[in-house]
């Protein structure tokens, strides 16, 4: 096809030029309009000319699809040979999987096209490795550039909490059981109306970048993961979570990262890990979800750095916090803020969990009375040490000793005066 294109383009090449060469005379009936003569015609000739060359030199440059293109075939169709496959148009999954990928070195390129799931129930659009009567791993796999949407959703129903659900529907999904996908990259892929947008049952250094996950149940989910990367993302509008792991391992080192990623206005949490260690939220936002922004639960060797949480609110009783972290051990927090939650900002059951100048106003309660706080004047908050609380109306105590040691500094040099005066 790029052979194709590129002939085509060579050949409008030839007869642009070739017509350039012609000595061709315009007549203009009309006296209101500007004359163009020969010499408006061949710099216009020119400029086409040179607009072509540019488009063909663009397409060796970028790789544009390759032979092997997908079109849309009832039942599905699955991919097990290395290769770049590319949609040539929308793909509607009527069976249970639109797109089966059992392989390794695969990629496929949606192209800017959709993967549309049409029932309500009982549909993957992209499945990789998740037959549960195999035993299989695969490798370097990457899907790009397109959008799977449910056309015909249910009305969700939040999973029960600290379980691993079930989901009706899943845009992508990858790994299960002993079925392991190593270095499997999601990049520019937008997943709507699903039970799940994204779930990773089973994967390694698996990369998530520059991906939106809107509109329905779990933005994405991961459970059984080592060293995944999600970055530059978007997890908004969903009935339970934007972004969710369970059981979630990873080597020392913070192996696992979420950076650059935000979830908002989702029914329950932005972001959530239960059972999880080795894991790094950096440069995130959680904003306007209906419980809290972050939750960590019964989990060690958390990090969050830099990471706003703001606005989470509801109008029943349940709490909405900023931060709230339970039975977890070895969680730091460090230049965070939690701003106007309804409830608590920095809502932590386990003193020995270690914070490092966060930033608390505006909620309900700033810190929970684990976290230790200090007034926004403290002089200590300004050399980067305690959290700063904005409602803190305590004296603070650093100037209140300084105040106590001039004082008796000032006695003291009175008293010494007095002693060596003649």
């Amino acid at each position: 096809m790029k052979k194709s294109l590129k002939s085509l383009l060579l050949s409008l090449l030839l007869v642009i030029n070739s017509l350039g060469t012609q000595n061709i005379n315009i007549s203009i009936q009309d006296d209101c309009c500007s004359r163009s003569d020969e010499s408006d015609l061949a710099s216009q000739l020119d400029s086409i000319s040179f607009a072509v060359e540019n488009i063909s030199s663009a397409l060796d440059s970028m790789g544009t699809c390759p032979v092997t293109l997908l079109y849309n075939v009832p039942g599905g169709q699955t991919l097990t040979k290395s290769g770049r496959y590319c949609l040539a148009e929308d793909i509607l999954v009527t069976g249970t999987v639109g797109i089966i990928i059992d392989g390794s070195g695969i990629t496929l390129d949606l192209n800017g096209h959709s993967i549309i799931l049409t029932g309500s129930s009982g549909e993957i659009g992209i499945a990789i490795a998740t037959d549960p009567l195999l035993t299989t791993t695969f490798a370097d796999i990457r899907i790009k550039n397109g959008t799977v949407i449910n056309s015909n959703p249910p009305v969700y129903v939040s999973p029960p909490p600290m379980t691993i659900p079930v989901f009706s529907n899943i845009g992508i999904s990858a790994g299960s059981g002993d079925n392991v996908v190593y270095d499997l990259c999601i990049e520019d892929v937008t997943c709507v109306a699903l039970d799940a947008g994204i779930s990773l049952n089973h994967t390694i250094d698996a990369v998530v970048d520059r991906v939106k996950c809107d509109l329905g149940n779990v933005g994405l989910f991961g459970t059984n993961q080592v060293s995944l990367l999600v970055q530059n993302s978007l997890f908004n509008n969903n009935v339970t979570a934007g972004f969710a792991v369970v059981k979630f391992s990873g080597s020392s080192g913070n192996s696992s990262k979420v950076i650059h990623c935000g979830a908002s206005n989702n029914g329950i949490v932005g972001f959530v890990v239960v059972s999880a260690a080795d894991f790094l939220f950096q440069d995130c936002f959680a904003a306007e979800n209906q419980q809290s922004g972050f939750i960590i639960v019964l989990s060690n060797a958390i990090s969050l750095v830099n990471c706003l949480a703001q606005s989470q609110d509801n109008s029943t009783d349940l709490e909405a916090n900023g931060f709230l972290v339970t039975v977890s051990t070895d969680i730091v927090f460090r230049e965070c803020s939690a701003i106007n939650n309804k409830s608590v900002g920095f809502n932590d059951n386990n003193p020995a969990n270690q914070y490092y100048s966060n930033y608390a106003c505006g909620n309900g309660t700033n810190y929970s009375s684990s976290v230790v706080s200090a007034p926004v004047t403290s002089p200590a908050n300004a050399r980067g040490v305690y959290n700063v609380d904005c409602s803190n109306s305590a004296v603070d105590e650093v100037a209140l000793l300084e105040s106590t040691c001039e004082v008796l500094n000032s006695k003291l040099d009175f008293i010494i005066s007095y002693l060596i005066a003649p």
